[in-house]
Parts: structure tokens; sequence; C-alpha cells
């Protein structure tokens, strides 16, 4: 599932979880291969060389090294609770960027077992779900090389985003009516909101006063979600034990492709209702000079909006970009069946965030990146070249 083994497995209990390009690295480990890159060498290019049929020799390395060389200090680590790492999330100030950091090397350093959300029938097979704890599952859509060093230095973490779910939702909606004292700029939103485009987060200004009280949707990445299906589900049910750390199972979980976020609550606490996001850093696709040609930042945001998206298992008969899965983080659990509520199928801009405004007017709202032309230039791909996710 990951890379968090029971740290009570022996090394050759270790030794069963390894796949068979582990398998490999293992024994190329155990002759002493690593030696003579201690003090320098092209390690990954000399493996890809000597390992050819390995599809992904660095991420095969990356997994082999945290089960194996890992493995004594794995076991003088003692895991993390699942009510301690819960209440760690809800308890954090995402305004207090100091806070923040804090709470994310924590995660990063501590020992923090995947932990069971509980099962879904939804897209037609009932399935396990666990999350993979990681606060920066996924980066937002922009690069970051487009914001100026000003507003880097305003941005927080990228475990913070915005995703304008509000539009989505008014557009099943009938037009608002706007209430009195309004200024001009949350009028402006207004209209942006009611016409319906899906690009209505990319076009406003990164202004505090362009977001109505109850604005923008900011959420906290908890992490990865995982799946676990079938026979081998029903295995993983019997055997699990709620609010017990869920380790390393080979061949049992997958990736779903899917991130998991908490909204956070308007004192920016991550508190609110949990959702699943079909979302990841896209890389634009390199292409020859007779397919390529400049475009503007924001009609590689409308490209981006046109992508596909995944689902969450093979032969889940259902996909979307954005759908809850509970009122709160605590909801979910060993034992739980729930549903995803989904939200939106099309695929939404994820922003990275900054923090505005002082004291009671701080808020965390989008970048303001947007609507400035020439900083990037991008590669336009062929749209008929890109594959669907399945």
């Amino acid at each position: 599932m990951s890379g968090h083994l029971d740290p009570s497995l022996t090394d050759d209990g270790i030794i069963a979880t390894f796949t068979p390009a582990e398998r490999r690295l293992h024994e190329w480990y155990e002759d002493g291969g690593l030696e003579p890159y201690m003090w320098g060498g092209d390690l990954i290019r000399d493996l890809e060389a000597m390992f050819p049929d390995i599809e992904d020799v660095t991420e095969a390395l990356n997994t082999f090294s945290t089960k194996w060389i890992g493995r004594e200090h794995r076991r003088e680590r003692a895991p993390v609770s699942r009510s301690s790492l819960l209440t760690r999330i809800r308890e954090t100030s995402c305004r207090d960027s100091r806070h923040l950091q804090k709470t994310i090397s924590a995660i990063q350093r501590d020992n923090i077992p995947d932990f069971l959300v509980g099962e879904s029938r939804f897209g037609g097979t009932l399935t396990g779900y666990a999350i993979q704890v990681n606060p920066r599952a996924f980066n937002p859509d922009e690069p970051f090389d487009e914001i100026s060093e000003e507003e880097r230095a305003m941005a927080l973490d990228p475990a913070i985003v915005a995703i304008d779910v509000a539009t989505i939702s008014s557009q099943l909606s009938p037009p608002p009516v706007d209430p009195p004292g309004l200024s001009s700029a949350q009028k402006r939103r207004r209209e942006n909101r009611s016409s319906g485009e899906d690009s209505a987060a990319s076009m406003r200004s990164a202004n505090s006063d362009d977001f109505l009280d109850t604005e923008p949707d900011v959420f906290y990445q908890v992490g990865t979600l995982m799946h676990c299906t079938g026979e081998d589900w029903m295995k993983v049910r019997e055997k699990s034990v709620q609010d017990k750390p869920v380790y390393y199972t080979a061949y049992s979980w997958l990736q779903t492709g899917y991130s998991v976020v908490v909204k956070l609550d308007r004192n920016g606490y991550p508190t609110g209702p949990v959702f699943a996001i079909c979302a990841s850093s896209y890389v634009m696709p390199e292409m020859d000079c007779f397919q390529a040609e400049e475009i503007e930042d924001m009609e590689y945001r409308h490209y981006l909006l046109q992508l596909h998206v995944g689902s969450l298992y093979s032969g889940c008969d259902t996909k979307f970009f954005l759908a809850q899965m509970a009122e709160k983080l605590e909801d979910l659990h060993h034992g739980v069946e729930f549903n995803f509520d989904i939200k939106t199928q099309k695929k939404c801009m994820v922003q990275s965030t900054k923090l505005v405004g002082v004291g009671l007017s701080q808020m965390i709202i989008p970048q303001q990146i947007c609507d400035t032309p020439g900083i990037s230039e991008y590669k336009r791909p062929r749209m008929e070249m890109m594959d669907e996710r399945d």
C-alpha cells in the first residue's frame, strides 16, 4: 500500500513484501551494489542500464530503501495513533504559516501509518479505502515559477489549495440576487459565478474584496486515497481493527489517482467536510517545432480544464473530479460505509493560496497569477494526442 511497514516485522517478513523489482534491488544491495556510490556517481543512470526492464527504477529504489534500509529506524519509532493524527490536523491553524509548517514537518518526520476510512459501493463494487498521509499529495495547477517574488513571500504551503466549489453549485441554481451593501468587486464576483463559466476561479483578481464572506473554498491536503477491491478487501476487512494502523500488504492496496482534502472553516482550521479530488501536476508533453507554439497563461488553464478525470478503480462505472466523502474526518473509519457525493464531473482549477488582511479580516485566497501575461511560455499539445485516463 505504501512504505509504512509494521515495525514488528522481521527481516524475512519485510522480504516477503518485496515486489519482483524490489527483490532484484535487494540482491544488488546485499552484494554491495550501493557502496561505489557513497561518494558520488550517477546511481539512477547506472541502475536503469543494469535493470532496463524495471519500468520506474527511481520509484522502485525509493520504496525498497524505505522498506529495507530504513527498517532499523522504523523499529525505533512508535507509530502515531489515528486519534493523535486527526487531532493534530484538526488543531492546525492554516492561517499561521509557522504552525502549518510545524504540522507538515512533524507528519513527514514521524511514523504515520496509513489509516482506514471505511468502504463504499460507489461504482458498483464494494471497495475498501484508506489514506496514505501526505500533506503535499498534489500540486496546484499553475507552475510555482509563475508566482512573482512578492507573491511568493505571501504564499502559503502547497498543502493549502483553493477550489471554486461555489461556482460549480451556482451552475445548477437560479442567478443570485445581490444583497445590499456589496462592493463593486463583490458584484463582479457574483456576475462571474452566475455566468456559469468553468474557469471563473481563474479569472478573478486575488484581492480579498473579490470574495464574499463564505468564499473561497480552501482545503488542507490529507493525503493519497488508496483502494482495496474484491477478494483482497474481504481478507483485509476481516483482519482490520478499528483505529488500528494499516500497514503495507503486498498486492492488496492500489492508488486510486485521487487525493483527500478537508475544507477549512472560517477561522482557517481543517475541520469541515472531506472530499476526494482527482488532482495532480500535469506536465505539458514535449512537442517538435512543427507541433508547438507559444500560448498565453490563460489558454494553458483552459487546456487543463479540458483534461479528462479518472475513476476510483478499474471497472468503476462513474468518473468525477470532486466528491464529498463525509462531514468530517472523524466520521471515516473502519466499519463505516460511505458514498462519494459528486460535486462535479468536470475538472476545476486548483489554485495555490496566500494570506491577506490582518486580524479578524484575514482571509486565505487564491494567488493572483492568472492575469499576468507573458510570464511563462507553454507548448500547445494537440488534443487528439492526449490519452484519456482509465
